[in-house]
């Protein structure tokens, strides 16, 4: 299975994907900068600046902020974040979709692949935890992305890893 696993996530797909799970007309190009809806008023976004576009808009853009969720690697490794994160997260979250109960929320992140990872996998622990989803539910929003734009996790180490863990399985 590992093989099956590896082999699946550097062609950007995996074992959800493969199944037959995401209809080729719910697949959205991947696009840095691109916003991609997650659930209800919450979009999900990676750039470094937020487009001028959307500037005085009723998009409100924020990140995750290190007191609230950061990931402490051992040694290449860089997520999934632990159960007290994305607890942090949680409340956080709760308090974004309140305080701006008007505005469409972006969640965005640098493009760095890992963080976008990180992120992605917080809003999907959002989704199971606070919204009752399912993972697979949780993951579906992110599977339609082609191709896909997440790092699997992996081993703390920093040999080659031989299996991947993707969102989909956390």
């Amino acid at each position: 299975m590992a093989d099956h696993r590896r082999r699946n996530s550097l062609n950007g797909t995996s074992g959800i994907q493969e199944s037959g799970r995401v209809a080729s007309d719910q697949i959205q190009p991947w696009a840095p900068g691109k916003l991609y809806k997650i659930f209800g008023r919450t979009y999900f976004s990676s750039f470094k600046t937020p487009p001028p576009e959307f500037r005085n808009s009723s998009y409100f853009f924020f990140t995750i902020p290190e007191d609230v969720c950061k990931y402490h690697p051992f040694c290449d490794d860089f997520g999934p974040f632990n159960l007290g994160n994305v607890c942090r997260f949680c409340e956080f979250m709760e308090a974004q979709l309140e305080e701006n109960s008007t505005q469409r929320l972006v969640l965005h992140c640098s493009p760095d692949r890992r963080e976008r990872t990180n992120v992605a996998f917080a809003l999907g622990a959002y989704m199971v935890m606070e919204m009752g989803k399912s993972g697979e539910e949780a993951w579906a929003p992110f599977a339609s992305i082609q191709p896909c734009p997440f790092e699997p996790f992996r081993d703390a180490t920093y040999e080659e890893p031989d299996f991947d863990l993707l969102m989909g399985d956390c």
